[in-house]
């Protein structure tokens, strides 16, 4: 059971990655999906191990790890926060429409949120 919450943490992490990263490439008025993930200040393109959500921002110690600036912390946050409501969802909702439900609507404010932000 212990590997099914681990699973569903890295699936409210990941998803709520991508919308931070949509949210604020819609503001800006880039493509959601080139160019692929990358350092905003030195545009290096990021790698497999740098794009793994919270273990990344821990293992670069919040920082890029060519140009050394600082990963903006509210992206952990996100992921963090994501990733422990999919497992409180998961566990307190015996609907899996009214959990797909409750999570696309949670992913829509985290999309408007980093919008405005």
């Amino acid at each position: 059971m212990l590997n099914g919450y681990i699973l569903l943490f890295f699936l409210g992490a990941s998803l709520a990655s991508f919308f931070v990263l949509v949210g604020q490439r819609t503001r800006n008025g880039q493509s959601i999906v080139l160019p692929k993930s990358h350092c905003s200040v030195c545009r290096h393109e990021l790698s497999w191990y740098e794009l793994v959500p919270v273990f990344s921002f821990l293992f670069l110690r919040g920082k890029c790890l060519f140009c050394f600036s600082t990963i903006p912390r509210q992206s952990i946050y996100w992921e963090v926060v994501s990733g422990l409501l999919f497992i409180l969802l998961y566990c307190l909702l015996e609907s899996l429409s009214l959990f797909i439900g409750l999570n696309v609507l949670w992913f829509i404010s985290v999309i408007v949120i980093n919008y405005k932000i």
